[in-house]
């Protein structure tokens, strides 16, 4: 159905290849344009330290968030297993906010690695952005990804990412400015990634700032829908 379609639109470059290099589809027939982000606040929006301190968050606390559901392509489990491996002197918690069949064996995991009450399972949550007003940082370790919406609502929201390498996730910030893209599998880079945004804040702001400008220069819906637009009219065109 690809090969008779007119014209495709991909949501990332790598989503590209992939239908140019597996399927065979002439690369002048796809167009890249990204998702765009469904829900974002602005720069003035107040902190959310009430949820901080429901969850027992000091001000120095620095929290991780990943809102994604409990599948095994999620891979929150590593992610558990990453943060096991931060140094004890390091605060921080982990917020993973969710639902689904790979939720039991992460919480029973957090509870063997004696984590208990510094991960911290949100269930499913239909409005999140209470959660990125209360966050920190922005983590992703998932197996399976197209572009993450979840990551591109985290650096609207002012959110560092530390991700890793599977397809699309590079295009949702900009790596070594607004987050650290990770080898895929490379747990220790992973965790050196987090304990170096942990332990410094003014990297943190500065990839905060940077992540909001690239968010709103790429994924707001009115630069997407035009683009859209744009497209349909050269199609129309020809």
């Amino acid at each position: 159905s690809l090969r008779k379609c007119p014209h495709t639109v991909a949501n990332s470059h790598v989503a590209k290849r992939v239908l140019t290099d597996t399927y065979d589809i002439p690369a002048h027939k796809i167009t890249v344009i990204h998702n765009a982000v469904l829900r974002f606040t602005d720069e003035a929006a107040v902190r959310n330290t009430s949820l901080r301190r429901y969850h027992g968050a000091n001000p120095s606390t620095v929290v991780l968030l990943n809102v994604a559901m409990f599948r095994p392509e999620k891979n929150q489990r590593e992610l558990i297993q990453i943060c096991s491996r931060l140094p004890g002197y390091v605060d921080w918690q982990l917020w993973l906010a969710g639902d689904g069949p790979a939720r039991k064996k992460c919480e029973r995991l957090a509870h063997d690695l004696g984590l208990g009450g510094r991960v911290k399972f949100l269930g499913y949550q239909s409005e999140p952005t209470p959660l990125y007003l209360a966050a920190d940082l922005a983590v992703l370790s998932s197996r399976s990804e197209s572009l993450s919406n979840y990551l591109i609502e985290a650096q609207l929201h002012g959110l560092p990412a530390v991700a890793y390498d599977i397809v699309g996730v590079g295009e949702c910030f900009a790596p070594d400015r607004s987050g650290f893209l990770i080898e895929n599998q490379n747990q220790t880079a992973f965790v050196a990634a987090l304990d170096r945004l942990i332990r410094e804040p003014a990297l943190r702001k500065r990839f905060s700032d940077h992540a909001r400008r690239h968010a709103q220069a790429h994924f707001v819906p009115d630069r997407q829908v035009q683009a859209h637009l744009n497209l349909f009219r050269e199609l129309v065109k020809k």
